[in-house]
């Protein structure tokens, strides 16, 4: 229950935070901000920032494998496949022929 709450409060305070950062912030800045909490092993505050950036260009395929890699980190496997695919799918790629 104690993570639950915990969960719960770090996603509210996150999203506040991503509401206020956003208006003053472009989608590298943010997404940039995801990448380093990464680094601190923050994942969870990590994967609100990389939503936010995405929300606000979905046109960079690699953010779509970076929120794969922060959703496989997190044990969220399906979410995980998902952004992994769309990665791909948007990859123009010459290799992948």
């Amino acid at each position: 229950m104690d993570q639950i709450i915990s969960r719960i409060f770090i996603t509210l305070f996150v999203l506040s935070t991503s509401i206020s950062l956003v208006n003053g912030q472009d989608a590298e800045e943010i997404f940039q901000r995801g990448n380093s909490l990464s680094w601190d092993g923050k994942y969870e505050e990590a994967l609100m920032y990389v939503d936010s950036s995405l929300n606000m260009d979905s046109s960079l395929y690699q953010r779509y494998a970076f929120r794969s890699e922060l959703n496989a980190k997190l044990g969220r496997y399906e979410p995980a496949i998902k952004d992994i695919t769309k990665c791909i799918e948007r990859c123009k790629c010459t290799a992948r022929k």
